[in-house]
């Protein structure tokens, strides 16, 4: 089933902080930090692509451990990814499909593993279901 509006909300948020959060620390050898594991390139994207184009206070990556900063900037890179997915695809994604884009990367989802969650990790696929049930139980 395909999406027909942005399926990005503060549900999803902090349904992905839950399953980023698992290990307790800093991922990826400690090159993703903070509650939603931020990559630098990505909270970059975020703060010259999203927040700065919109008038909107940028901060720096060391905030990337700060809750209430973090929080709002993963709510602001899930609708840039949404956004840019629409481009591309001409169409929303999906929750599970979103998830694949914040885990795997956009192009990566779209261009390594076509866009197909079936394609993807089994790690990425198991948190795709897990993540579209948290978000179904919160609305």
């Amino acid at each position: 089933m395909k999406s027909q509006s942005n399926p990005v909300s503060w549900q999803l948020v902090d349904a992905i902080r839950i399953i980023e959060n698992q290990g307790g620390r800093d991922g990826d050898g400690g090159r993703a930090k903070g509650e939603w594991q931020f990559w630098e390139i990505a909270w970059r994207d975020v703060s010259l692509n999203y927040r700065k184009k919109r008038g909107l206070k940028v901060y720096s990556y060391a905030n990337a451990r700060n809750h209430g900063i973090a929080r709002v900037y993963a709510r602001d890179y899930l609708n840039l990814l949404s956004s840019r997915f629409k481009h591309q695809k001409k169409r929303y994604p999906t929750v599970k499909e979103l998830w694949a884009c914040w885990n795997l990367g956009l192009n990566s989802f779209l261009n390594k593993y076509k866009g197909s969650l079936r394609r993807c990790p089994k790690s990425t696929r198991d948190n795709a279901v897990r993540l579209q049930g948290m978000v179904n139980n919160n609305k």
